[in-house]
């Protein structure tokens, strides 16, 4: 008489598990549109970044003021790029702290 008891308690106690691994997992995987732009926006600085001028381009350069040129603009645009994430990656992470 204890073996089919047994039995359901066990099935219940798996699909307690089963369902409390979805919820973990569904809740982990959650990707808000907010997410998503954000990944979109560093995966094109990342291939902006890919993209730009090597070292070895700045040194083969005719006159060195093109190279000095070339770096000035690297710095201005990092600086732009620096500010426009680092405040929304801020903002993010304490979103998700939130939670």
């Amino acid at each position: 008489m204890n073996d089919p008891l047994l039995f359901i308690l066990f099935v219940a106690a798996v699909a307690g598990a089963a369902y409390a691994v979805w919820r973990f997992w569904n809740g982990f995987s959650d990707r808000t549109p907010e997410d998503t732009a954000y990944e979109r926006r560093v995966s094109a600085l990342n291939e902006r970044q890919a993209n730009r001028y090597s070292d070895e381009d700045l040194k083969r350069t005719r006159r060195p003021d093109d190279a000095w040129q070339i770096t000035v603009e690297r710095g201005r645009r990092a600086g732009r790029r620096q500010d426009r994430y680092a405040g929304d990656a801020k903002r993010r992470l304490e979103e998700r702290r939130r939670r």
